[in-house]
């Protein structure tokens, strides 16, 4: 395997983690940017791992879709494939800060996207704190 395939995944998966900080700054931040940006920053994590929280939504109760095991698993599978597509597209990119933008930026949106496909086909992802 090439050096650069290796290198845009490293840097995915870097960019990935450090997202995990969100929450902290969003509590810091509260007060001066819009509600909207921070509870995304506070439930970043659980809207980026979703599987453990899709629900189907019934009167009166929430029956989980995945049980806990099989939802790890399909969260680590999930951002793997995210790490090996992003690594094949980006890998000729010469200039490492648009990969590192580009990387922050799929991120960001994936699970916007993700949210917004899984409420398109009845499930709902239930955030703890709502």
């Amino acid at each position: 395997m090439d050096r650069k395939y290796i290198t845009a995944g490293v840097i995915f998966i870097v960019c990935f983690l450090s997202l995990f900080l969100l929450p902290v700054l969003a509590v810091y931040t509260n007060s001066f940017i819009p509600r909207l940006v921070s509870n995304y920053m506070f439930f970043w994590p659980q809207l980026s791992l979703p599987y453990d929280s899709l629900v189907i939504r019934e009167a009166y109760k929430s029956n989980l879709v995945f049980s806990p095991f099989i939802a790890n698993i399909l969260n680590i599978f999930q951002w793997l494939v995210l790490t090996v597509l992003f690594s094949l597209a980006t890998s000729n990119m010469s200039n490492k800060k648009y990969q590192i933008g580009l990387s922050f930026i799929i991120i960001m949106l994936f699970p916007i996207i993700l949210s917004f496909l899984v409420n398109l086909l009845g499930y709902t992802i239930e955030l703890d704190g709502l």
